[in-house]
């Protein structure tokens, strides 16, 4: 556009150089370079805000095996669109820029057994969602062998599973995964650890657990369609956390790993609180709070466990006798939807 207006005005000096020479052909003259002028400091100005490196690739889809060293998914294109499987090999990298989100197709998912940098800012997240609002639209991100990383800022809905993990060690903080089937599949030799994290409303459970070791630091577990902690067959680590409200009931497993939970709020499930069907296993529950009502059982039975809420052998005779304030995720509310 702005070589078009040069070129026009390049024309109406000469017309004008035709009819009146003099002052007319210098006036001609000084607009031409004043829009020369401009024209250069544009391009400049361009160019300096130019952030993206020249042998990155932008794809208009995700789509296939990833066959470029470099991809980025830039926050100022977007949203991108994920369609079918979109695998990132080892030796490729995919980063995903703060604040871009990504639209995921029907049965849609993307597998990083390479190298993915995704990590977003608290007012910038990294959204990923289904192309409907409908848990289980799409598969979810499957990590495959991908040790030592960390994600931040990952707001993954719409998913069967909104991440799943096998043979991986990744790190996650200030994450959400909400309005999946399952927000979080800990698979296959993985160890993991999640700390401000959200795991609520799914349909489903908030997490499935079967690697081999977990930690979970200040993290919401809330409202979910079944269980908040389902299959906890590895070890299991939980300090800080809300686990409350859950359809199913808080946490359900048959594992021989040790199961330690302290300083955590674990009441208000449907069900039971917690269920664990080892009995041979003793799950340490002990300095957790647990509800009024179960409070007071506690306390008079001097720490027996006498409740419905509690199924199988869970040491509880040391609890907190109010609800402990520096406890679960920094984030309250979804959607206007309170957590807690």
């Amino acid at each position: 556009m702005v070589l078009w207006i040069i070129s026009t005005e390049v024309e109406c000096s000469t017309v004008i150089a035709f009819r009146k020479r003099g002052a007319s052909m210098r006036l001609s003259c000084l607009m031409l370079f004043v829009l020369m002028f401009s024209a250069s400091t544009i391009l400049a100005q361009s160019a300096s805000k130019k952030t993206i490196p020249n042998d990155t690739v932008l794809p208009a889809a995700l789509a296939g095996v990833q066959k470029d060293d470099l991809v980025t998914l830039a926050a100022t294109k977007q949203p991108h669109k994920l369609v079918g499987d979109y695998n990132v090999p080892p030796g490729k990298k995919l980063v995903i820029e703060a604040g871009a989100t990504v639209l995921c197709d029907k049965d849609s998912v993307l597998s990083i057994s390479g190298t993915l940098e995704a990590n977003g800012e608290a007012q910038k997240p990294i959204i990923f969602r289904g192309a409907k609002s409908t848990p289980g639209i799409w598969k979810g991100i499957l990590f495959e062998s991908v040790n030592n990383a960390d994600y931040r800022y990952l707001y993954v809905s719409d998913a069967v599973d909104g991440v799943t993990m096998t043979k991986s060690k990744i790190h996650f903080s200030h994450c959400i995964f909400a309005g999946n089937q399952n927000g979080f599949h800990l698979w296959d030799g993985s160890h993991s650890e999640l700390k401000e994290c959200v795991l609520s409303l799914n349909a489903k459970s908030g997490l499935r657990v079967g690697g081999t070791s977990l930690t979970i630091i200040s993290c919401t577990i809330s409202k979910n369609g079944e269980w908040g902690i389902r299959w906890p067959v590895a070890s299991l680590n939980i300090t800080k956390s809300i686990i409350t409200g859950n359809k199913g009931g808080g946490i359900n497993g048959w594992s021989k790993s040790p199961i330690v939970m302290k300083d955590s709020v674990l009441t208000g499930n449907a069900g039971m609180d917690v269920k664990n069907s080892n009995a041979e296993a003793e799950w340490d529950l002990r300095g957790n709070f647990w509800g009024a009502a179960l409070t007071k059982s506690l306390k008079a039975n001097k720490g027996v466990v006498s409740s419905p809420a509690i199924v199988g052998k869970v040491r509880m005779d040391e609890f907190l006798e109010e609800r402990p304030k520096a406890c679960g995720a920094s984030v309250t509310s979804l959607g206007g939807q309170k957590l807690w």
